[in-house]
């Protein structure tokens, strides 16, 4: 018997009157069969809540950005600060029409000026009649298209003036696209998570007459221009006086990048872009495919309790920071917090360059469809260390410490080592400078690379010592396996590599000589850089020395940086020094103001300032294969003339020096890089000319010198002035986003210290 079901979808249907003039299109339309009128169609049946899926790509996309987000691989809300300044930079300084960028466009456009090539009409896709948009000023909308004029093409304003101030947020609604200060690094407010350094810490914009403003603008008849600073790429920042400047510069780097992925050039590594340009990019096609509607789609609100903590931005409210924003502390007292809660309100309108990318440990073959498709490969990536050691215990807490409440440690000051007590933090009684367990908040690289708060310390045993660890893992997932999804580890004398890197072993038996599968050298030596950034180590120089350092960190007593407490921040003399006065009557010690002029002295002799410090990052295993490090110092600054600020590197005195002390020895040695002109003075055991007073050591062949030194010495002494100036010695003479190229580093020993 036939499926009366079947039937029904098998046979064609008439062209029915009741879909003229209607929006419903029949699914399958066939030309005249069986004497069917053209137009005729056969039914099917559907599943309306999968069409409607398929027909929202939006729906599907703020989860892939959500997914995205929560596995650390994209910044929604830095890239929405991003958007927010580049938004404000264009309303100030527009000088062109907007493109048609996105969908409904396919015109010619030039890029580098933002006009739209004429000749090429035909290609005009017309985005303005399809989609909403709208120019910031009429003129430039007619430039744009002006046959769309009463067709969709909207503009702001027709007075042709910029905007270039916005109108400040309010406590409870503190930033949108349009209003308020953008959030930023140094600008003393609380962010957690962190912000990125995207904006320099003085900031774009100002706050003046209630108002937020363009910082450093400039007005005149023609066109508005500003100095708008912002990273541009991970190792430098631009400054740009118009929206178009940075446009164009954002254009061509960006497509620089892409041919390098896209191995255009047979030389490149790349692998990605780089964030901050991917940001700029895709800030710029916002602007240009919404133009002024761009904050009906771009806006914050406050977080609800279905919002992820993935998407939050906490930040403190106005009035309370107490002194700095270090001292801030977040407390909430029967559900008011002082800090605010918000999250993106669309995350469909984040972009992630990563989106498709499986979660961290995982992989996929050619043509996956899903991150279903993303499975563990066979070698296993570790994801996140976390010490088994609770911050109560090296922390030393004899107090209330959150869910710790139960295993605090009260007695702790009981244990013994031989009978003598020991405590956690403070120096052994059995080693000097030991602890027990030791560099707690130093390492966060080889818990979390990603984030910090995972640092993995070391704990150490006496002989006869044991210690016994008690795991409560009932909290963990049913489907979470031992083995298969984690582990517990035990690294003896040793480091484990950071989180994310993968490393084989040509011999399992010898675990010294291995290598990384994962990640590249790239990201390796990217990775230290980041280190030396974040790690400083505070010293002390004397404007006599050019190498020694009189302190690394310490501030024993008696060293220069105890002094260099007492000089500048305590202001008095300690108890016990000789210059404090002595009361008449009693005929005690009074504690007595150290003079003005005797800090001033000190501020002139010595100087204090911070340089990254590398031999904690060394001690870090950042680079997978065995590497040897030759000795290296942090470069300091001389200059020869205050007036002039001619900064060089401080050793180029001491190699000169090192190359006269072996060119003297060339003259007294009669050696064959000796110049036949000179002779030797064998009172002194220098070089000498005997027709002239002065001896030319360029006489000298360089290349001799350099094949046992290892560096072409200069071709003059210079006067080695240390520059007595904090910022600039901790800015040395290398790239900022590349702190490794500042250290000079010592193929040969300089027997030569100069004073």
């Amino acid at each position: 018997m036939t499926n009366s079901h079947l039937v029904y979808l098998r046979e064609l249907k008439d062209n029915n009157p009741m879909y003229q003039n209607s929006s419903f299109i029949p699914p399958y339309q066939v030309d005249d069969i069986d004497g069917k009128p053209e137009g005729s169609f056969r039914e099917y049946v559907i599943n309306k809540a999968i069409k409607n899926d398929l027909t929202c790509a939006r729906d599907n996309k703020w989860k892939l950005i959500g997914d995205t987000v929560e596995r650390l691989e994209c910044d929604c809300l830095n890239q929405l600060y991003v958007v927010a300044a580049v938004y404000r930079l264009w309303q100030c300084t527009s000088d062109s029409p907007l493109e048609n960028l996105g969908l409904g466009s396919v015109s010619s456009v030039n890029l580098g000026t933002g006009l739209t090539d004429k000749a090429n009409t035909n290609y005009n896709g017309k985005r303005d009649f399809w989609f909403d948009r709208t120019h910031l000023d009429k003129k430039f909308a007619l430039q744009m298209d002006e046959t769309l004029l009463g067709y969709g093409l909207k503009f702001l304003k027709e007075d042709g003036q910029n905007i270039c101030e916005w109108p400040l947020g309010t406590p409870d609604d503190p930033f949108q696209l349009d209003k308020g200060h953008i959030p930023r690094q140094g600008d003393g407010t609380w962010y957690s998570p962190p912000l990125k350094d995207v904006f320099p810490p003085e900031g774009n914009f100002i706050e003046e007459d209630g108002k937020i403003k363009m910082a450093n603008l400039t007005l005149d008849a023609n066109s508005t221009t500003t100095s708008f600073k912002v990273k541009f790429t991970w190792t430098e920042y631009k400054t740009f006086s118009k929206y178009s400047e940075l446009k164009a510069a954002v254009h061509e780097e960006y497509v620089h990048e892409i041919d390098e992925m896209n191995f255009k050039d047979p030389t490149s590594t790349r692998t990605s872009l780089d964030p901050y340009i991917f940001d700029l990019n895709y800030a710029v096609r916002m602007v240009e495919e919404f133009g002024a509607d761009l904050p009906k789609y771009i806006y914050y609100r406050q977080k609800e309790v279905f919002d992820s903590a993935a998407f939050v931005q906490k930040i403190s409210k106005p009035g309370a920071i107490p002194t700095t924003v270090e001292d801030f502390t977040e407390v909430c007292t029967d559900g008011v917090c002082n800090t605010l809660s918000f999250v993106p309100g669309r995350l469909d309108t984040c972009e992630c360059q990563n989106i498709y990318k499986c979660p961290n440990g995982t992989t996929s073959s050619v043509k996956s469809m899903g991150v279903d498709d993303c499975t563990v490969p066979e070698d296993v990536e570790v994801l996140r260390r976390v010490s088994v050691i609770p911050n109560w215990y090296w922390m030393n807490l004899n107090a209330t410490y959150g869910e710790y409440v139960a295993q605090r440690y009260h007695d702790f000051q009981d244990y013994r080592v031989h009978g003598q007590p020991v405590e956690k933090n403070a120096p052994s009684k059995l080693v000097k400078n030991a602890q027990k367990y030791q560099n707690a908040t130093d390492f966060d690289d080889l818990g979390n690379i990603e984030k910090a708060g995972d640092s993995i310390g070391t704990l150490k045993l006496e002989t006869g010592e044991v210690a016994v660890f008690t795991l409560n893992l009932t909290g963990l997932p049913n489907n979470m396996t031992y083995n298969d999804h984690y582990r517990v580890s035990l690294y003896v004398d040793c480091k484990p590599c950071p989180n994310r890197y993968t490393c084989t072993y040509a011999d399992a038996s010898d675990l010294t000589t291995g290598s990384c599968s994962s990640p590249d050298y790239l990201i390796q030596d990217e990775n230290f850089n980041k280190c030396l950034k974040r790690e400083r180590k505070t010293v002390c120089v004397s404007n006599t020395s050019l190498t020694v350092e009189l302190g690394d960190g310490s501030e024993e007593k008696g060293g220069c940086l105890y002094w260099d407490k007492v000089y500048n921040e305590e202001g008095y003399y300690p108890a016990g020094h000789p210059n404090n006065e002595v009361d008449d009557v009693t005929g005690l010690e009074v504690i007595t103001a150290i003079p003005q002029q005797e800090i001033d002295l000190f501020n002139e002799m010595f100087l204090v300032y911070q340089e990254p410090d590398l031999n904690k990052c060394i001690n870090t295993p950042y680079y997978c294969e065995d590497k040897n490090w030759e000795y290296m110092t942090w470069i300091r600054v001389c200059n020869d003339d205050d007036a002039n600020p001619d900064y060089y590197d401080c050793n180029e005195v001491l190699m000169y020096d090192n190359f006269k002390r072996w060119a003297d020895e060339q003259c007294c040695t009669e050696s064959q890089s000796k110049p036949s002109k000179l002779t030797c003075n064998y009172e002194t055991n220098t070089c000498q000319d005997p027709d002239s007073d002065d001896v030319d050591y360029a006489l000298f062949t360089s290349l001799d010198f350099y094949s046992e030194y290892d560096y072409y010495p200069p071709p003059q002494r210079r006067q080695g002035r240390l520059v007595m100036d904090r910022a600039v010695q901790e800015a040395g003479l290398g790239q900022p986003e590349l702190p490794f190229e500042g250290f000079y580093k010592w193929h040969k020993p300089m027997s030569v210290e100069t004073n």
